[in-house]
């Protein structure tokens, strides 16, 4: 988010989707505006305005069309980080698994795990917490899709640079 104010002057800041509906078309697929209204009614009114012009993205080759229109607060801007981070994740996730090669194993066992678990808190699910100091009571390593292929990448990404890699007996 911008970090802009919900309520500006008695006005509700308000989120307006447009989808291109000419496929021919090169601009952008999905337009968004924000803009501060009284209502729904008048933020569609404001952002068709600023856009209804000849040759305008409304205008009169009616390139776009309005399909959602949501009022913005502060759920409405967990949802979109939320959002956000899952197309993150799937995409990383898509690219490491279009780039890996078949799996034969899992290299490095114990490497990869603690790599999962990191991946795990860090990318896929950081509200999950990491387990600091003394904090005895997380000792399980966890994981998931989108963890296991970014280790797997990873480790993959630096045998490929030539590092090598060893586990060592005893160490944490």
């Amino acid at each position: 988010m911008s970090g802009k104010p919900f309520a500006e002057g008695g006005l509700t800041r308000y989120r307006v989707v447009a989808q291109c509906v000419d496929e021919s078309h090169e601009g952008a697929g999905v337009l968004t505006t924000h803009v501060y209204a009284r209502s729904v009614e008048e933020a569609v009114l404001k952002v068709r305005q600023e856009h209804e012009r000849p040759g305008g993205l409304y205008g009169d080759r009616g390139l776009y069309r309005v399909v959602e229109v949501c009022q913005e607060g502060p759920s409405s801007e967990e949802r979109e980080l939320e959002a956000a981070r899952r197309v993150f994740v799937n995409r990383v996730m898509e690219a490491a698994v279009a780039e890996l090669p078949a799996p034969t194993g899992v290299p490095h066992s114990e490497m990869y795990g603690v790599l999962c678990d990191f991946f795990t808190r860090a990318i896929v699910y950081p509200d999950f917490g990491f387990p600091f100091g003394t904090d005895a009571g997380d000792t399980s390593l966890h994981t998931s899709d989108p963890s296991r292929a970014l280790a797997r990448l990873l480790l993959e990404h630096l045998t490929h640079r030539g590092l090598d890699l060893r586990e060592m007996e005893g160490q944490r």
